[in-house]
């Protein structure tokens, strides 16, 4: 009886160790492991969009991608350098850099159809380094994109020229979304200049982790400077920021839930507004610049819009 229960007692430590080899030294799969392409075409709400995986892209596959454009399907680059799309397809509507210094570009998208439909779409999302949630923000935008006008036409005095979208992920702490909408103005009357309107959407929406951020979530600020590097624009116009001028968007009805006050039954003893618009631009540099900041809950995400005018040369696409 002793002896079998020795046996067995080997038998279990023999069984251990094999396990623990196991383990350790994993068996080698024979052939070669699965590999992701460089170019991969998937559905999103219906649309067939064209991925490109940045760190896998060669130049041999830029005229595939060109085709692709050239039909009007969403092309999204990805990864280490999306910005390698720029070297296939260059969009009419873009702006470079970011609002923080440790940010970069993680995905570039473009929707940019030939022929008769003259509308844009680009995406820009900015983060420390790329990471799949990054390309949620990119099939949100495919979707929302379906829905513009096919000809680019708003009427007979403006044609929508397109739309530059840009996120920048500052996860735990919070996210900055900005759309800007540019539109060409029609019959001007002028064969020198062509003019364009601009109307900018900003939303910050603080994170989990706001009190251990150094980024200023209780303020936002927008620069649009006609003189910056390879910039051919002139500021015309522009809308001064409103002071006191509350959120708009989906969060305006929370926002007014959550700052309601006893004193908004009686208007004359209102404390200061909630969002204090500030203006900062200057026409002799061409420069708008408007800052808001948020005097109410500063962990409530706040939505503020800009709108300004530019001239560029007769036929020129503005670069600013």
């Amino acid at each position: 009886m002793v002896a079998k229960l020795s046996m067995i007692r080997f038998t279990e430590r023999i069984y251990l160790v094999l396990l623990l080899l196991f383990a350790l030294c994993p068996p080698v799969v024979t052939g070669n492991p699965a590999r992701e392409d460089a170019v991969n075409v998937v559905e999103i709400g219906g649309v067939d969009a064209v991925l490109v995986n940045s760190s896998l892209y060669s130049p041999d596959a830029a005229e595939e991608i060109r085709e692709w454009i050239d039909r009007g399907a969403p092309v999204v680059f990805y990864g280490d350098q999306p910005e390698r799309l720029l070297d296939v397809y260059r969009p009419r509507i873009y702006v470079e850099g970011s609002s923080r210094g440790d940010s970069r570009l993680v995905v570039l998208g473009v929707i940019a159809a030939k022929g008769n439909i003259s509308i844009e779409c680009v995406l820009r999302v900015l983060d420390r380094s790329f990471t799949e949630d990054a390309l949620e923000y990119a099939y949100g935008w495919v979707e929302d994109s379906r829905g513009e006008p096919v000809d680019g036409s708003l009427s007979e005095r403006y044609e929508s020229v397109g739309t530059l979208r840009e996120v920048e992920r500052h996860e735990p702490y919070g996210v900055l979304e900005s759309t800007v909408e540019l539109v060409r103005v029609l019959g001007d009357g002028s064969t020198v200049h062509d003019w364009y309107d601009a109307t900018v959407t900003q939303t910050v929406s603080p994170g989990r982790h706001l009190g251990d951020s150094g980024w200023g979530w209780s303020w936002l600020e927008y620069r649009m400077n006609g003189t910056a590097p390879g910039a051919n624009v002139y500021l015309t116009d522009y809308d001064q920021p409103s002071a006191g001028e509350k959120p708009v968007g989906l969060f305006s009805f929370l926002w007014k839930i959550m700052t309601f006050r006893w004193d908004e039954a009686f208007p004359w003893l209102r404390e200061d507004p909630v969002v204090q618009g500030m203006d900062m631009s200057d026409f002799s540099v061409e420069l708008f610049m408007a800052r808001y900041e948020n005097r109410g809950d500063a962990g409530v995400p706040f939505t503020v819009r800009h709108h300004y005018v530019l001239r560029v040369g007769e036929g020129q696409s503005p670069v600013f």
